[in-house]
């Protein structure tokens, strides 16, 4: 046992006890981690069953007699009380191919080839029979069926297994049923054929045949110390459950973790819907952090909707969403390869984060913005001039309404000054550093969600600022530029934003994306919704009326309609 014990530890490496149990229960026959555990430390009072012996070995992918006799075989072992053989010996011995047992051990017999041959031709015929039922249910003509029927009988008599001589029998029933083609009953997918009780020594069992959703066939066991009715209720309980599982179809299976799923979600993800580098960077960062330790050796079917649903609500609203858009998609992708019936993340919900209507600057308050980030940027200091950039940035986004980071791609062939009606074109966004997984500051040339370039008029003011900054960054290369002649840095002009308007409390709720915001109210009030759609470059108009418009929270000016119908006039 002690043999056994080492070589069952050294096949597993670090896993623990408890995970080959789970692999041993999978395979239908559970092996308690305490058997294991005696067995790793050497316990003097271990003792392994047959069965047990072999559905280890099949959860370690490895056989039997390589956890008995695991080698270096120079050395001898102990292979009955007081008789010791090579360990080599032994291990032929334990396989089958000698079966003469000397008194000092493994004798060799004196044709070891016909031995082996003898021991074995039990095992090849059964594999035979096996191979004939295989080729008979792919069979059509009565003349082929009606061959290997004879086949089959006939190996059946070597083996000793007595048939009815009018039956023709498969490997996928018990009760066999003949017709006037002497054709037998094929069992349609997820159903089973009868079951057979037997009773080896204290413990029944209930045997079958299933017929699984993809057309395999398989034989499936339970047992039971009860009763042969415990053991068929066991039996029919675990068929159900697998069933209602499903059989994989692909490289995901039901032995897959989450971490394995993620991975192979995400290329799925990229494929299948373009997602940008920012958004993969986005799912992998947020798996990382709120996933993987958490979840992510669990297997797939043994994430439940309820312990998902405490997770998604035990995070921050905005982690909280995205895990829950990567949980779904995984096991969207996990009900594709038929590894689980149903999307288990449909029911979850995630705390939805406070929801703080659209504000945008009144005339005044866009007034006192540029007062101050003026002040901010004209204060005498040591250093470099903080900021330099900042007041062009204030009244380009005030002037276009388009995203921060699509401010600072501006490139100056995108800009025609000198038009009747001067219009700026916007084709991509700045990208900071860590956005996107090993790649620096950058631009990405193409905005928002892969939109196409969009182009929009420029107010006097505008045009204005523009003209000013030509003689300083123009004529190629970004309309705003660092010190340096490159890019500016989104979070750095936003922290200059943050801190020209710290000194004014009625003004720190005011971020870049608010001037989009304020944009898109003032083009509203002016034109109507449509065109500030227009102006925002928005797709769906409910995007701008939900999330970019100042909601109007005043009625009109109804008094001489309601007056009219109130007086019964026509």
């Amino acid at each position: 046992m002690k043999r056994t014990g080492k070589a069952m530890k050294a096949a597993r490496g670090k896993r623990s006890a408890q995970w080959l149990s789970d692999r041993t229960a999978d395979l239908g026959y559970r092996v308690s981690p305490t058997v294991i555990a005696k067995l790793d430390s050497g316990h003097r009072g271990s003792v392994l069953s047959v069965p047990e012996l072999i559905v280890l070995a099949a959860a370690l992918h490895t056989s039997p007699v390589n956890l008995v006799y695991p080698g270096p075989y120079q050395g001898r072992v102990e292979i009955l009380p007081g008789r010791n053989a090579g360990e080599f010996n032994a291990a032929e011995w334990f396989s089958g191919v000698y079966s003469y047992l000397g008194r000092d051990g493994v004798g060799a017999p004196e044709d070891p080839a016909e031995q082996w041959q003898a021991n074995t031709e039990t095992l090849r015929q059964w594999r035979y029979l096996d191979e004939l039922f295989i080729t008979k249910e792919q069979m059509d003509d009565p003349k082929h069926i009606a061959v290997l029927d004879r086949q089959i009988k006939a190996t059946c008599d070597r083996l000793g297994i007595k048939l009815p001589p009018d039956e023709v029998f498969g490997r996928d029933t018990i009760e066999l049923k003949t017709g006037d083609d002497d054709a037998r009953q094929r069992l349609a997918p997820g159903e089973h054929g009868k079951i057979t009780d037997t009773k080896r020594g204290e413990i029944f069992y209930a045997t079958t045949y299933l017929r699984l959703h993809s057309g395999k066939l398989r034989e499936r066991e339970a047992s039971s110390r009860k009763s042969a009715e415990d053991a068929r209720r066991e039996l029919k309980r675990r068929i159900k459950a697998e069933l209602e599982t499903g059989e994989p179809t692909g490289v995901i299976n039901r032995s897959t973790t989450l971490s394995e799923l993620f991975e192979a979600w995400i290329p799925a993800k990229i494929a299948e819907d373009q997602i940008g580098e920012r958004t993969v960077t986005l799912y992998r960062d947020t798996w990382r952090l709120h996933g993987e330790q958490q979840l992510g050796e669990l297997r797939i079917a043994e994430l439940s909707t309820s312990r998902a649903d405490a997770h998604l609500k035990a995070l921050p609203p905005s982690p909280a969403t995205y895990l829950r858009i990567i949980l779904t998609g995984m096991y969207g992708l996990a009900v594709r390869f038929d590894v689980v019936k149903h999307n288990i993340m449909r029911e979850t919900k995630a705390a939805k984060a406070e929801r703080k209507p659209a504000r945008a600057l009144t005339a005044m308050e866009f007034e006192e913005v540029r007062r101050a980030v003026e002040m901010f940027c004209t204060r005498k200091g040591p250093g470099p001039r903080r900021g330099r950039m900042l007041p062009a940035f204030v009244e380009l986004l005030a002037a276009t309404g388009v995203r921060p980071g699509e401010v600072l791609a501006i490139e100056w062939p995108e800009v025609d000054l000198l038009a009747d009606v001067p219009t700026v074109t916007v084709s991509g966004t700045v990208v900071d550093s860590g956005r996107v997984a090993g790649k620096p500051l950058h631009r990405q040339d193409e905005r928002k969600g892969g939109a196409p370039a969009h182009t929009v008029t420029l107010p006097p003011f505008g045009v204005q600022v523009l003209t000013e900054l030509y003689g300083v960054t123009g004529p190629a290369g970004t309309v705003l530029k660092n010190r340096d002649g490159g890019l500016v840095s989104l979070s750095n002009i936003r922290s200059s934003l943050r801190e020209a308007l710290a000194p004014h409390e009625h003004l720190r709720w005011v971020t870049p994306h608010s001037f989009r915001r304020t944009t898109g109210t003032v083009v509203r009030d002016g034109l109507g919704v449509e065109a500030a759609q227009h102006q925002l470059g928005h797709a769906q108009l409910a995007t701008t009326e939900g999330h970019y418009v100042q909601r109007v929270t005043a009625g009109p000016d109804t008094r001489a309609v309601l007056e009219k119908w109130a007086s019964n006039q026509s």
